[in-house]
């Protein structure tokens, strides 16, 4: 089944999220335990990362995808994300590994909320809503499962959909 929405198609990339979707939510899920763990161990700051404070898509825990297949064509891409200010009322440029596909510009981010903060506390999946709002047309945004979701599109797609500059 393909599913395109103002030309871009998200049928590979949704089936690939859908068809691994367990093994995704689990893979975050061993990430953000070690993460706590590591912080504690350090005696740092972990409530970020506990399931009350935020989904696992919203979570800066990006360094699980090297323990993902990617989908087909996509390599784990280290690079940063780019929060506009004009968009979301701050700037930050943040470290983080995502899927990319060089020849088409294509990315896919399973981690997406990290990057939207506001002053007043969000409640978990509050993040992914604010972006949801941007994506209108539905084509970017598509839930895998528990606390999970899956972006994808055109680099400029993007930056223009979300104020969220990948590179």
């Amino acid at each position: 089944m393909t599913l395109e929405r103002n030309g871009y198609r998200l049928d590979g990339v949704v089936d690939w999220a859908q068809r691994y979707k367990d093994i995704i939510h689990n893979v975050l899920e061993a990430e953000r335990k070690t993460k706590i763990y590591q912080l504690k161990k350090r005696g740092e700051d972990f409530t970020h990362l506990l399931p009350d404070s935020r989904w696992l898509s919203e979570m800066q825990i990006c360094t699980a995808l090297v323990y993902l297949l990617a989908p087909q064509g996509f390599e784990v891409y280290s690079g940063s994300v780019l929060v506009l200010p004009d968009v979301w009322g701050y700037g930050a440029e943040i470290g983080h590994l995502y899927f990319y596909k060089p020849a088409t510009q294509d990315v896919v981010c399973l981690t997406p909320g990290q990057f939207i903060e506001k002053t007043d506390p969000l409640v978990p999946g509050e993040r992914i809503q604010l972006l949801q709002q941007r994506d209108v047309m539905q084509r970017h945004i598509k839930p895998i499962g528990k606390n999970t979701v899956v972006l994808c599109g055109k680099k400029r797609q993007i930056q223009e959909t979300f104020g969220l500059l990948y590179r």
